[in-house]
């Protein structure tokens, strides 16, 4: 499984990103992985570290991934606000909770 790197040059370039508005409606886990589908990775890295959920870096290790994803500091556009990590976030903790994907029905997608 591959989990998405970061370069030292790459978070220089990070300084002074532009950020989109909040969007009105909240984007679903599939919108976030139709633009980022590294994302993909990190969900089944959630759900596969389910069994290690006492070990407290297990958590640490997809959190740091997300933020280089989703957030502030994301390297595409559209991802770069509070919300989308926050719907990122939430999902991610439900897949490493429960060790499984949530069930989104084919037309919430």
């Amino acid at each position: 499984m591959n989990i998405p790197m970061i370069t030292s040059s790459e978070l220089a370039a990070t300084e002074g990103l532009e950020h989109p508005p909040e969007p009105k409606t909240p984007p679903l886990w599939p919108d976030l992985v139709a633009v980022e589908p590294c994302l993909n990775n990190l969900e089944c890295l959630a759900i596969g570290l389910h069994r290690k959920r006492e070990d407290i870096y297990a958590w640490g290790v997809i959190k740091l991934a997300l933020s280089l994803l989703v957030g502030w500091e994301a390297r595409k556009y559209q991802l770069r606000t509070a919300t989308a990590y926050d719907v990122a976030y939430d999902y991610l903790l439900f897949c490493f909770d429960t060790g499984k994907r949530y069930p989104f029905q084919q037309d919430e997608a």
